[in-house]
């Protein structure tokens, strides 16, 4: 799945991690059982944004939402 969202950075979800591409490079987040901020699972299904621009993640473990301002995943 793709998302571009409103600062015009496009998401990349994958079997294997949702990459982020600032036109740049490329920042890869993974899932890490040992951290409990980092993405649920890594085989992303979908990805939206909302009103506040946070991006949510679907996985095949669990839904997360990226808190931009914090740079972690909720879950």
């Amino acid at each position: 799945c793709m998302l571009q969202d409103r600062k015009g950075l496009i998401w990349l979800g994958t079997r294997d991690g949702l990459n982020r591409y600032d036109g740049y490079g490329f920042t890869c987040f993974r899932h890490n059982p040992g951290d409990s901020s980092s993405l649920a699972g890594n085989h992303v299904n979908s990805l939206a944004e909302d009103a506040h621009g946070n991006i949510w993640v679907a996985t095949d473990r669990g839904l997360s939402c990226f808190l931009r301002e914090l740079g972690i995943f909720r879950t």
